[in-house]
Formats: structure tokens, C-alpha cells, sequence
């Protein structure tokens, strides 16, 4: 019971062969200019604290199983690290009951995916190196995201298969992209920009066409394809495609 602090640093990599796991009450920070490799799961408890980076180094926390954290992930230091889920099988993400905090870069690099089991809010910047993040019926906040890997119908997209929405804060006058589909298979961006004050925006798209539409209607031409678009505040459109 109670709490316990622990800082590390390195500058050559660190490979922890089983789970990384931060208890109830403890607080770790680490300084390191090399890469954490976690091969099994991440596991972390309330109350707790991991803090990549405290320092100016840029490093990666790499994890290679499912990503749990009910505590804070975050960072002190001006150095900008990475987490990055590298597995090569499907990968869970739970934060329920947990945050990110700071800008702690949020990296997808797995061809085989992810799939959020709770709502996931990033405060700095979603990066797309490779695979497709899985919604279901749970939202995916962030300001920014970062597409190293080109989406295809295939791959390095967004999957909004259910209720959950991808929203994207700050939209405005610069067109950004919203690189969703309702599948892994199928590839069905939109593109939002405007002329008012910044706002938020919410998108997700299924397959199918809802509410339903009696078709043939002559001279109406209809993807089998249904956006589902909000925002935060009244805008003019300024680009919606």
C-alpha cells in the first residue's frame, strides 16, 4: 500500500522480455534516449503515473502486446517521446479509467491493427504508420493525425464498424482529412474545412445507404455508402468532400 517513486535513464535500449506492469500508488519517470521494448502487455493501475519522458531526449516506448492503462501516461520534459504499439497481431486499447496527457505521440505501426475497447482521447497527434484502428461502438478524439503510411482500402485507415465516431478537434480553414471507412476493406474518407472559428468534427461512415432510399429515382445517382457528420458549432462550409 501507498506510493513509491522510480526514475531511469539509458541511452542504450531497454528490452523487458513479459509485461510491463505499474502498479496502484507508483509513479515512474524515465529520462531515456533510447527505446523502451516492452514484448509483452502494458498494464497500468489507478493512481498511477508513467512519465516517458522527463528530460529534453526524444525516445519510443514500444509496445508489442495490448495496451491497458487506468492511471496517466504522459510527459514533463521538452524532449518529444513516442508510444508506439509495433505488434505483429491484432493489439487492444483500454483507457478506461486512464488518460494521455501532454504531447506524448500516439503511433500505430502494425500491419495486423488495433482495436479500441474504451474511448481514447489523444492530446497531441494520432501518427498512421501502419495498420487500420478498429472503433466498434467507442469515439477516438484527437487534434491531429499524422499519415506516414498512405491509407488504401486496405490498410492505414480508420474502421468506424459501429456506434463510435472519429472526432478531430480544432478544424477550420485548412481542408483536413478524416481517413475513415466502414471496413477493412474500404476506404471512405471525407474532408472538412471552413471559414468560422474553429470547431470540432465528428464523422464516421457505414456501409449501406440510411435512411434508405427507393431506388431507381431518375437523374439521382447513389453510393452504397452513409456519412454520419457533426460539429461542435454552426459553421459555413467551406470544403466538404
Amino acid at each position: 500500500n501507498g506510493s513509491a517513486s522510480y526514475t531511469a535513464s539509458g541511452a542504450s535500449n531497454l528490452t523487458i522480455n513479459g509485461n510491463l506492469r505499474i502498479n496502484t500508488g507508483v509513479s515512474f519517470g524515465t529520462s531515456f534516449s533510447a527505446t523502451i521494448i516492452v514484448l509483452g502487455n502494458y498494464d497500468q493501475m489507478s493512481a498511477s503515473t508513467f512519465n516517458i519522458q522527463t528530460s529534453s531526449n526524444n525516445n519510443n516506448v514500444q509496445v508489442r502486446g495490448n495496451l491497458t492503462c487506468q492511471g496517466t501516461i504522459t510527459k514533463s520534459g521538452t524532449g518529444q517521446p513516442m508510444l508506439e504499439l509495433n505488434g505483429n497481431v491484432n493489439q487492444n486499447i483500454n483507457l478506461t479509467g486512464g488518460s494521455i496527457t501532454n504531447n506524448v505521440d500516439f503511433n500505430l505501426s502494425n500491419t495486423s491493427g488495433a482495436t479500441l475497447l474504451s474511448n481514447l482521447v489523444l492530446p497531441y497527434r494520432y501518427t498512421i504508420t501502419s495498420g487500420n484502428l478498429t472503433l466498434g461502438a467507442n469515439e477516438f478524439t484527437t487534434p491531429s493525425i499524422n499519415q506516414i503510411g498512405a491509407p488504401t482500402a486496405t490498410a492505414n485507415h480508420i474502421i468506424t464498424n459501429g456506434t463510435g465516431f472519429l472526432k478531430i478537434l480544432g478544424v477550420g480553414s485548412i481542408p483536413v482529412v478524416f481517413p475513415i471507412g466502414p471496413t477493412a476493406t474500404s476506404y471512405n474518407p471525407v474532408t472538412f474545412s471552413h471559414n468560422n472559428t474553429p470547431a470540432h468534427f465528428s464523422a464516421r461512415v457505414e456501409t449501406g445507404i440510411n435512411p434508405a432510399l427507393a431506388l431507381p429515382i431518375y437523374g439521382v445517382h447513389a453510393i452504397n455508402r452513409t456519412w454520419n457528420i457533426q460539429a461542435s458549432a454552426a459553421v459555413s462550409m467551406r470544403r466538404l468532400h
